[in-house]
């Protein structure tokens, strides 16, 4: 092995003071002509294909209440041709309103009523998108609070934005409040009122962009009812930069229900003029943001390289496939799953990044082989995030290139890795353990758990769960997640990788108590990183400001905001 990897080696070888805000600016906004009527229109939401768009109207306060109904066309762009009611979940004697669609087509969450009971929200499914939608299933674990209603979710389906009537700890009658799952089938817990938007008078309609960065929703604060926005740089954090949606005041008007379409473009809310009936109005975008680039799925159990991976459903087999199709600046999904090949960038500027989920986390290994090769003057828009690494020769390989690497675990290797010729590769967040030979030969690593020094580097060990049967969740005595019993258990211990990344890194979609810093290792940034602690009793509920999870908001959450200040991670 040692020759042949001399012969391919020589074959190889052969502060920022200004920051402006990037809004796009909005045309005057105009009715919905083609679906406005004499009765009252609501809660619009247009679904992920641009083609069909869902409302609810009030004909009547008798036998329905409130009705479902959508209006659609054959061209993301343009007037709706058709309207019809979605007779199939009308509620005799109550009512139905506040859709979300997931991106697929075939979930709908939404918020019900019958004689007799509070609001309540439900999800009903079907099979395809030639099924009619029929009566859903209450989303029993938070109708248990109380009135709850006006579900939003972001495309991941992961976490649920949602109104709530006098709940228990609300700043008014009517607040905003935010629940989470680890996956899509395990029900919503933490949760938490967003106590940094709400306000003592009404905030209501929350709906979140498809990322998550972004939240719309409508407030009397001020008297009237009107629309604002509030945005965070990553999804660990609360929100800030609350700001009143001014251009779309006028006198004597009422505005409600705010809906920003899943590209961008489209801003749809309700608007009634001197106490007139409701209306659907849209503004455009005039500044059209730039496309979105394409992403690929990598599924090990359920894919085929034939298939064209554009999809969850039609995802390909292995992740070479996906870098072999995959263009500059393109994603590379990869699910969970034992990926026994050898990974090549091909010189490519595509992000590569794993997936944890509950059921599994991505694993390459190529034994007695590169697990991974980057050798083709690949720059740092090359990206490889969220995988395990191990059984391998070289976990990675590199050569003449500088990709970036981030929150791997590279665990059980020969080499964990090896880098010629100039390579400058940005490693970081990441946990080496147990390579038997070397961790880093030719290169650094930063703010990670490696034998070699560096920057923020650490030697203790990581305490994983399991790493034997695959179970590489670092204790945490605040919480971490347990994949078998799929619930958050405490440990006697807390990893030293937990809050151990770069100060700079996002902590992405990490749960709160995050302590305001992404984890080193495979779980860093996602929903199963393992909880910040801070000593008993452990933090549970997020305040305002409280930027770290210690309950307490002093400076070090100043720090860390600081840290972060006027960045922009929008695609």
């Amino acid at each position: 092995m040692k020759a042949k990897l001399s012969l391919f080696i020589t074959a190889v070888l052969g502060l920022l003071v200004f920051c402006p805000a990037a809004v796009a600016d909005w045309t005057e906004p105009v009715p919905l002509t083609e679906v406005n009527s004499n009765y009252y229109e609501k809660s619009p939401f247009l679904s992920f294909d641009g083609l069909t768009l869902y409302f609810s109207r009030i004909e009547t306060y008798g036998f329905y209440g409130s009705r479902m109904y959508q209006a659609t066309r054959t061209m993301p762009v343009g007037p709706f041709t058709e309207v019809k009611e979605i007779s199939t979940l009308s509620y005799p004697g109550g009512g139905v309103e506040y859709p979300w669609v997931s991106p697929d087509n075939l979930r709908m969450y939404y918020r019900y009523k019958q004689p007799g009971t509070g609001y309540r929200m439900a999800v009903t499914k079907r099979e395809s998108v030639s099924e009619p939608w029929q009566i859903g299933t209450d989303i029993s674990e938070l109708n248990a609070l109380g009135d709850v209603f006006n579900p939003s979710l972001p495309a991941d389906e992961l976490t649920i934005f949602f109104a709530g009537y006098e709940l228990t700890g609300a700043k008014g009658s009517y607040d905003i409040w935010v629940a989470t799952r680890p996956d899509s089938n395990a029900p919503f817990t933490n949760v938490t009122n967003l106590v940094e938007i709400n306000s003592s008078a009404a905030d209501v309609h929350p709906s979140i962009s498809p990322d998550g960065l972004a939240l719309y929703f409508a407030s009397n604060r001020n008297g009237t009812y009107q629309l604002f926005r509030a945005t965070r740089n990553s999804l660990g954090v609360p929100f800030g930069n609350l700001e009143h949606l001014s251009f779309f005041d006028c006198p004597d008007c009422s505005f409600t229900y705010p809906f920003l379409s899943s590209d961008g473009k489209a801003f749809y809310f309700t608007k009634s003029i001197a106490g007139a009936p409701l209306d659907i109005w849209v503004s455009y975008a005039s500044e059209v943001p730039p496309p979105q680039t394409l992403t690929y799925y990598v599924d090990a159990v359920d894919g085929n390289d034939n298939n064209n991976g554009l999809t969850p459903q039609t995802a390909f087999a292995t992740i070479q496939k996906g870098i072999n199709t995959a263009e500059d600046g393109n994603t590379v999904l990869v699910y969970p799953g034992l990926y026994r090949e050898g990974v090549d960038f091909l010189g490519k500027a595509v992000t590569v990044r794993g997936v944890a989920a509950s059921t599994g986390i991505p694993v390459i290994e190529k034994p007695g082989d590169f697990a991974v090769s980057v050798y083709n003057g690949e720059e740092p828009n090359s990206i490889l995030e969220n995988f395990v690494i191990r059984n391998s020769f070289i976990a990675l390989f590199i050569a003449g290139s500088s990709p970036t690497i981030s929150n791997l675990t590279i665990i059980g290797n020969d080499y964990g890795a090896r880098c010629y010729a100039g390579s400058d590769p940005a490693i970081s967040n990441c946990i080496f353990w147990n390579n038997t030979e070397a961790d880093l030969i030719g290169c650094q690593a930063r703010y990670s758990r490696t034998t070699e020094q560096g920057q923020g580097n650490i030697e203790d060990d990581p305490c994983f769960i399991d790493p034997n049967n695959g179970d590489y969740h670092l204790k945490s005595q605040a919480g971490r997640w347990d994949p078998n019993n799929q619930s958050w258990v405490r440990d006697e211990v807390t990893s030293p990788c937990i809050d151990g990344g770069d100060p700079l890194s996002l902590v992405g979609r990490e749960l709160f108590p995050n302590g305001g810093r992404v984890n080193m290792g495979i779980y860093g940034g996602t929903v199963e990183a393992s909880k910040s602690y801070f000593g008993e009793p452990v933090c549970e509920d997020a305040i305002g400001g409280d930027v770290n999870g210690d309950c307490r908001v002093d400076f070090r959450d100043f720090m860390i905001m600081a840290l972060h200040w006027c960045e922009d991670n929008n695609p």
